[in-house]
C-alpha cells in the first residue's frame, strides 16, 4: 500500500530527516537507518549511495546538494512551496509481523525490492507543472529524486514494516 502527505513547512522537512527518516522510528529509537538515494532525478543530480543530512536538507532548501545553485525557477513563500512528498510503501500486517518478530531479513529484503518497483512505476507518472503564456498545461518527466529508507516499527510501537 502507498500513501502520499505533502511536506510543506521548510523547517518541519529539516527535523523529520533528523527525528524520523535517518533514525528506526520509534520501537528502537536511535538506531541509524542510513536512507539510499533513488529515482533517475538522484542519478541525474550525481546523488548516489548513502543520503546524508547536508544532501536532504538542500534539497529541502531547493538547492543542488553538489553545486549549491538553485534547482526550480519558483521558490514561493514558506508553507506555500511543496517541500517534498512523503510517499510511504507499506505490506500487509502478517508480513511486517513476520519479518520483525522473526528478524526475517528475506522478507525484509522482497518488501524492499516490492517497494523499489512500485517505486520506479510511480517515477513513469511524474510530472511538473509548465505555466507560460499560451502554455499551461503539466508535462511528464519520468523522473524523481528519492530518498529511500527501511523502517520497521510503527508510532504505535508494533512491527510495520515500512520504506
Amino acid at each position: 500500500m502507498f500513501t502520499a502527505v505533502a511536506q510543506k513547512s521548510l523547517t518541519g522537512a529539516k527535523s523529520y530527516f533528523d527525528e524520523h527518516l535517518a533514525q528506526n522510528d520509534y520501537y528502537t529509537a536511535g538506531e541509524i537507518r542510513p536512507g539510499q538515494w533513488i529515482g533517475a532525478g538522484a542519478e541525474r543530480l550525481g546523488l548516489k549511495h548513502a543520503v546524508t543530512r547536508e544532501q536532504f536538507h538542500a534539497l529541502c532548501e531547493n538547492r543542488n546538494p553538489e553545486t549549491g545553485e538553485r534547482l526550480t525557477q519558483r521558490q514561493l513563500k514558506e508553507d506555500k512551496r511543496r517541500v517534498f512528498f512523503d510517499f510511504t510503501c507499506s505490506p500487509p500486517k502478517s508480513v511486517s509481523v513476520l519479518a520483525v518478530t522473526l528478524d526475517d531479513q528475506r522478507l525484509v529484503g522482497v518488501h524492499e525490492e516490492s517497494a523499489r518497483i512500485a517505486f520506479r512505476e510511480l517515477e513513469t507518472f511524474a510530472s511538473t507543472r509548465v505555466r507560460k503564456p499560451g502554455n499551461q498545461g503539466d508535462r511528464t518527466t519520468g523522473n524523481l529524486v528519492a530518498a529511500a529508507f527501511t523502517h520497521t516499527s510503527s508510532r504505535a510501537l508494533d512491527p510495520q514494516l515500512h520504506n
